[in-house]
């Protein structure tokens, strides 16, 4: 199965919402928690950044697995900021800044014997099972490894290109893909081959990263990445995509793969500010605030509860949705932002409010219990204002006003 893994440093990166300095905000956390990777952050020691909550209990469901309904876990102090939240399936890590400062929290299963949080200095950029890669303050981009109930730093490995792949992407983003694994080389990258700067064999690494580099004359503002597909936002707002399309992801109105972007036409004439890529689902938010979805929608991750006339649907009705559809939302309040799990998907409105749609099995929609969704609800206990919103694979987080 094709597993993509992306890199993106630049100040355009991260989709979140600017926070205003003298606010104060509190994280909330929801999902699967079977490493602890919901309730382990109440373990990392935060005291320069926020307060742990100790009196909110974990309210979990029959299956102690779940979390249904969101709690908060740390409130940040004056200035700290959320700038942007990486997942794996066992793990979560979160990075805050603070007056040029960044710190990232990380929990989950950390080591075989005992789940637990750690606070590293810097930023972690991706991640796999067993490795976290890190960018330093200093820049430099070591991999972090977990062993002995903490994470341990290997061994400097900066990642190097050869000098025509330095830019994978014509704009001022520094884009690296993986079709398989994660990879830290001191010398060149060969076809996923380590060689050292003496032409001799190097260290193999449990995972590397491979960079992938694509030819494009466009500036790209922005990129996600699915189970098995790439979205792109232009500068000027238009979509591209491509990967796997075998549940209708890329948005062509087919189930065909894409190796190289394609301008999704659906979608032309629509300026589009925000991309996220599910599992195996995409969403597109445009300038206006309205929503547009497509993809596999079996737990009603895309919040359409049937397939409209004129879709073109050629597989299973209401299952896979192949081109762009404006979704209808419980509020005529616009949307500005959106984040998508593995199969649900989350939307924060203009004014704060959060809707959740599709699979629910360990409560990640945040509705107090865990069934599926099939058009987009309320959040019901998000009662402040909501600044940013994260999904993982079958986790949410929520950075909300006092």
């Amino acid at each position: 199965m094709l597993s993509l893994v992306v890199s993106l440093v630049s100040s355009t990166l991260h989709y979140t919402i600017a926070l205003t300095s003298s606010m104060v905000a509190t994280i909330h956390s929801c999902g699967y928690d079977g490493f602890k990777q919901i309730s382990g952050f109440r373990q990392a020691s935060l005291d320069d950044w926020g307060t742990i909550s100790e009196g909110n209990s974990v309210s979990k469901c029959d299956d102690t697995q779940a979390v249904s309904c969101p709690f908060a876990w740390l409130r940040l102090h004056e200035n700290v900021k959320v700038r942007n939240a990486v997942f794996t399936w066992s793990h979560n890590a979160i990075f805050l800044t603070k007056d040029g400062a960044t710190v990232s929290v990380i929990v989950g299963h950390l080591n075989p014997e005992s789940p637990t949080a750690a606070t590293v200095n810097g930023e972690v950029v991706c991640a796999t099972e067993s490795h976290f890669l890190l960018k330093k303050n200093d820049g430099t981009e070591p991999a972090l490894k977990f062993e002995s109930m903490c994470v341990k730093e290997l061994q400097r490995h900066p990642l190097s290109v050869k000098e025509d792949h330095d830019r994978a992407i014509q704009s001022d983003l520094d884009v690296y893909a993986s079709h398989n694994d994660l990879y830290y080389s001191r010398g060149s990258v060969e076809f996923g081959r380590l060689t050292t700067e003496d032409g001799g064999k190097g260290v193999n690494f449990p995972r590397v990263i491979c960079p992938h580099p694509l030819d494009m004359s466009l500036r790209i503002d922005r990129i996600t990445c699915g189970k098995e597909h790439v979205l792109l936002l232009s500068h000027f707002g238009c979509v591209y995509s491509f990967g796997l399309g075998s549940r209708g992801q890329l948005g062509h109105g087919d189930v065909e793969m894409e190796r190289t972007p394609r301008l999704i036409e659906a979608l032309e004439g629509v300026k589009m500010v925000g991309i996220q890529a599910g599992g195996w689902h995409s969403l597109s938010v445009s300038e206006s605030g309205d929503v547009y979805a497509w993809g596999w929608n079996e737990s009603g991750q895309l919040g359409i509860s049937s397939v409209g006339p004129g879709s073109n649907d050629r597989v299973s009705p209401g299952v896979l949705i192949t081109e762009p559809e404006c979704v209808t939302l419980p509020s005529e309040d616009p949307i500005k932002a959106a984040a998508c799990g593995s199969r649900h998907t989350l939307l924060l409105s203009e004014c704060g409010q959060v809707f959740a749609s599709g699979w629910n099995r360990y409560g990640q929609l945040g509705l107090g219990h865990t069934r599926d969704q099939r058009t987009f609800v309320k959040v019901p206990s998000i009662t402040s204002s909501c600044r940013q919103i994260f999904a993982g694979h079958w986790c949410s987080i929520f950075i909300c006003n006092d």
